[in-house]
């Protein structure tokens, strides 16, 4: 499959407390809103409009992943591969990007793809751990196979690694390691994840949640999936995030191998440690429950 997606644009989640995700969100997560009306909000870390799209709920939960697109065309030739297999997909009128797709993938996660979101200025100051970007997100579903088939056959992503007899995969749209990964369990996304410049930010951030009172899940910790050194912390919504640098990049897909892993080998998780701690991988934020591919967000 010719490649659909070529990064992790946003992710939309429901929020209960949509004040305090968005301080947080800004004072630790180093955005900053580009739009709030209503129930609400947009934020960005500069040049895409947003990169973390917040909705006020009365339950937490993942309203939608946002993927951007390689162009219009590939947006046309994802609306017929969608329809071939019966799948809705609905196409929606949003200022903020060009055009867009909706639909709903495996175990009721809905993604939105889309090209041309606007653009505003990188230029601000923060208090928070301001990232370069979104890198990506870790899916939990009960069939690892059947999402993977999915990101690889309708958007194009390509296996990087492997776990086990498909317990786990890492698959990636552009040459970072992973854009998506996705781990056996019930269906949630688990974590969203920012990249930063280097080590000493993920130090600071840190001692930042630890000033606020937040506190860190777990880290500093270099994954072997990816190699990138990653922090763990939980947000209001309860939401977990990870900020990470130094991901392995694979520029050559041609010669690249999908490495595997032995499922009894803890080293793809953590080179640092033997375990996450117990009841991490619990943890996320399950997918809304559908109204229909063309509810997407609120206020639309």
């Amino acid at each position: 499959m010719q490649r659909v997606v070529t990064a992790i644009g946003h992710v939309g989640l429901r929020v209960i407390d949509l004040d305090a995700c968005v301080d947080h969100a800004q004072e630790v997560l180093g955005l900053r809103v580009a739009e709030r009306a209503g129930d609400e909000a947009f934020l960005t870390c500069g040049g895409p409009h947003h990169a973390l799209h917040l909705i006020r709920d009365e339950a937490a939960c993942v309203d939608h992943i946002g993927l951007v697109a390689a162009g219009p065309d590939d947006l046309e030739r994802l609306a017929r591969h969608l329809a071939d297999e019966g799948i809705a997909a609905a196409s929606r009128a949003d200022p903020r990007v060009e055009r867009s797709l909706v639909f709903q993938g495996p175990e009721g996660f809905t993604f939105e793809a889309y090209t041309g979101m606007t653009n505003v200025p990188f230029d601000y100051q923060t208090t928070g751990i301001r990232p370069r970007r979104l890198g990506h997100v870790n899916l939990r579903v009960a069939d690892p196979d059947g999402m993977a088939a999915f990101l690889q056959r309708m958007l194009g992503f390509q296996v990087s690694d492997v776990i086990g007899d498909g317990a786990a995969y890492f698959l990636r749209c552009n040459h970072d390691h992973h854009g998506v990964a996705v781990t056996s369990g019930p269906a949630k996304l688990h974590h969203y994840a920012w990249e930063v410049r280097d080590v000493s930010e993920l130090v600071n951030l840190c001692d930042l949640l630890d000033v606020r009172g937040a506190g860190v899940l777990w880290g500093p910790v270099r994954h072997g999936a990816g190699e990138n050194i990653a922090v763990y912390h939980r947000e209001p919504s309860g939401a977990v995030v990870e900020h990470y640098t130094d991901m392995e990049r694979i520029y050559d897909d041609g010669r690249a191998r999908s490495g595997r892993w032995p499922a009894d080998d803890p080293r793809w998780l953590s080179r640092w440690a033997p375990a996450a701690p117990s009841g991490l991988r619990d943890l996320g934020l399950p997918p809304r429950p559908a109204p229909g591919a063309a509810g997407l967000g609120g206020q639309r």
